[in-house]
């Protein structure tokens, strides 16, 4: 965070009540289009069923309806090749997120009824920070959540965005996201267990829906 930069925690939360996933149907678009590259991570981790808990995470769920379809079929896909290990779902966001809204819609709706041993949570820690104990996470997601900044660098003046910023709110701005990737990269590391995998999918440009990748 710079040294004048105003912390997002505070005040940042996506509008409750269910809004969220029925205002945004590209993104369960992109998620759904992801959950390939989900797959293809988890055999590519090819983790051994060894009885100890499974991690797994969306961080910046929001309501959790976007990613829903994408959980339920990791998490089924887990519970087949692993049938030994307790799985653990974890779904994380901002403080002023409407969890009540989250557990409603991913445990209200009966979707995970079917898969056994599964234990869902959430917690309200950014992913600009560290989420778990270290060396626990054993597969991490976030989607179409990466372009929100921990903080907000400067105003943009006249304008509510980046296209109309200064040079120097623009130079701000883009210091802020380096010290913000350079943040969640660091924290993924100290989350992740050894073998685990993290992935992050964003909105894409140049005639492609999204872009993303698990590493």
């Amino acid at each position: 965070m710079t040294p004048t930069a105003a912390p997002v925690s505070g005040f940042m939360s996506m509008k409750g009540g269910g809004y969220y996933s029925r205002a945004t149907v590209g993104a369960r678009h992109v998620i759904d289009g992801a959950t390939g590259l989900v797959l293809d991570a988890l055999e590519r981790m090819a983790p051994d069923d060894d009885g100890t808990v499974f991690t797994m995470a969306d961080m910046g769920c929001a309501d959790g309806g976007t990613s829903l379809g994408m959980v339920v079929t990791v998490l089924g896909e887990l519970r087949r090749r692993l049938p030994s290990r307790p799985l653990q779902m974890v779904y994380t966001d901002l403080p002023r997120n409407d969890f009540s809204e989250l557990f409603r819609t991913v445990l209200g709706s009966g979707h995970l009824d079917g898969i056994g041993d599964l234990s869902v949570f959430a917690s309200g820690t950014s992913f600009h920070r560290p989420i778990f104990p270290p060396s626990t996470l054993n597969l991490g997601f976030s989607a179409t959540a990466s372009h929100y900044t921990d903080a907000v660098p400067c105003a943009i003046s006249g304008h509510v965005h980046m296209v109309g910023a200064t040079d120097s709110e623009r130079a701000a701005w883009v210091e802020q996201g380096r010290l913000d990737w350079e943040r969640i990269l660091t924290s993924r590391a100290r989350d992740l267990a050894a073998g685990g995998r993290a992935g992050r999918v964003a909105f894409g440009g140049g005639g492609r829906r999204a872009a993303g990748g698990f590493g």
